[in-house]
């Protein structure tokens, strides 16, 4: 499992390359909830106790965790952004932990600790981008029996779906609103908009040959990886595979699959990137794309891991 190849032995945090020192939070809970679907429990519990720790030393102050963090210190960057996406995105792959083993464990006051905060942020929901919103949502959507965060979740979604506000869904303009307001609130409405997002380009990894997928926004040029595994994610968790050819989009982004440098028997989707003369290309494997592809053999909707309709 790629995934797996990608763990700092003395951390136990999880980056895209060797070479690069830096790694965030979204890409250790994506990887976390993979870890767990495949009962590997012990290594996403090293990524949770990482955050743990530092809960732990900010709870009196606690305002989220830092978005980037050094893979080899283990040690957030504490310049980096606190979004609230990343705590929710944590909080969610908790509630997975949770699903999994039965408690919170050790987890518990870092679990209500972020509860709190990200309550607490929702009376501003709508100076929040509506990615954050969303996922905000998700992550406190398991706990809806409390009253307080039943209201919580009405003000979330009202929030998505205002107009004209930060907060506000784009169907138009962003696709990640389209595939989170299906994989979070149950709204495909937003797949009429898809085809304005798709792109064809040219690849050479030796040979030749084209992919089409999606671009994350509707101005821009090239495709984005991850975005395109998402949706192809969405469309098969509502069983609506024919709304456009994903046997050829899933082909597509197969043949994206690069084999991990320092073991060829394990290999991860690479992200598309620019280079300085404005060219396409695709470097190492990366963890989002991977855990996305992951989720789509599995038909495993991160977002609502407690819903077993899906």
């Amino acid at each position: 499992m790629f995934i797996k190849s990608r763990i700092n032995t003395n951390t136990g945090l999880i980056g895209d390359s060797e070479d690069e020192p830096l790694t965030t939070v979204y890409k250790n809970v994506l990887a976390a909830i993979a870890l767990i679907h495949e009962e590997d429990v012990a290594d996403a519990e090293r990524i949770f106790k990482r955050f743990n720790k530092y809960y732990l030393l900010n709870k009196e102050d606690f305002h989220g965790f830092p978005q980037t963090w050094n893979i080899e210190t283990g040690l957030p960057d504490t310049t980096s952004i606190h979004w609230e996406g990343d705590s929710a995105f944590l909080l969610l792959a908790l509630n997975y932990y949770n699903q999994a083993n039965g408690n919170f464990g050790d987890y518990e006051l870092l679990v209500q600790g972020l509860i709190k905060w990200l309550s607490q942020r929702v009376n501003l929901c709508d100076l929040i981008v509506a990615e954050g919103v969303a996922i905000i949502y998700a992550s406190l959507l398991p706990f809806s029996k409390n009253n307080n965060i039943q209201t919580s979740l009405t003000k979330l979604r009202c929030c998505f779906f205002s107009t004209a506000k930060i907060s506000s869904k784009d169907y138009e303009h962003n696709l990640k609103h389209i595939v989170l307001g299906a994989l979070v609130f149950e709204d495909t409405t937003g797949f009429n908009h898809l085809k304005s997002y798709i792109r064809t380009e040219m690849q050479d990894h030796g040979n030749q040959f084209q992919i089409t997928a999606f671009s994350a926004f509707a101005g821009d040029s090239i495709i984005n990886v991850e975005i395109s595994v998402q949706v192809l994610l969405a469309l098969k968790l509502w069983h609506i595979e024919n709304h456009l050819n994903t046997l050829n989009l899933q082909t597509g982004l197969e043949k994206l699959l690069l084999p991990e440098k320092r073991d060829f028997s394990v290999s991860g989707v690479s992200n598309s990137m620019k280079n300085h003369r404005d060219k396409i290309f695709y470097a190492l494997p990366a963890v989002e794309p991977t855990c996305y592809l992951l989720f789509y053999y599995w038909g495993f909707n991160p977002f609502q891991i407690t819903d077993l309709r899906f």
